[in-house]
């Protein structure tokens, strides 16, 4: 199915600029996110419209100027992985389904939390969390991605969970 394929992967196969992209995708997209920053917007608004279909409520606190100090590729890797992950497990869930996304941008640093609420055991191995699809090799890559995208900022990522809601945050140096 074309609307639930991992964006990334048609960028790279693709081979399209990615502010082309989302800036197509922001025409299709249900207006959600209006920060003026076409990057953020275009991720938040393509992600909502998934969010929305799977019936599962949002709400989200997002304060960013125009223009940041990253690449819109490393913005769509950091953003874009860990709402699939929300998206991949709060769709689960029987009642609440839920996601909550906060992106702050303030003194040079942007804090981005993405929370949702999840059903099962996770599976954790060596503190790393391994993906609960079938199809190993893949998935499985996104949070990897996510870290190494944040360390090319020398920012800093935290994962936390308690019996039903898990928590992503990131902070990301830019200036």
């Amino acid at each position: 199915d074309v609307h639930r394929a991992d964006f990334f992967h048609i960028l790279l196969l693709n081979a399209i600029q990615p502010l082309a992209y989302l800036e197509d995708k922001l025409k299709s997209a249900e207006m959600f996110s209006n920060t003026h920053n076409i990057i953020i917007d275009s991720i938040l608004n393509m992600k909502y419209t998934e969010i929305k279909n799977c019936g599962i409520s949002v709400n989200c606190k997002c304060r960013v100027p125009c223009k940041l100090n990253i690449e819109p590729m490393d913005l769509m890797v950091i953003i874009g992985n860990l709402l699939d992950n929300a998206i991949c497990a709060a769709e689960k869930v029987n009642d609440n389904k839920y996601i909550g996304i906060q992106i702050i941008f303030e003194s040079g640093m942007i804090y981005i939390k993405v929370e949702n609420t999840y059903i099962g055991k996770l599976n954790i191995d060596d503190e790393r969390f391994l993906t609960t699809k079938s199809n190993k090799a893949m998935h499985g890559f996104g949070l990897s991605n996510v870290k190494k995208t944040v360390k090319k900022y020398h920012g800093s990522t935290k994962f936390n969970y308690t019996a039903n809601l898990f928590t992503s945050e990131v902070i990301l140096y830019l200036e």
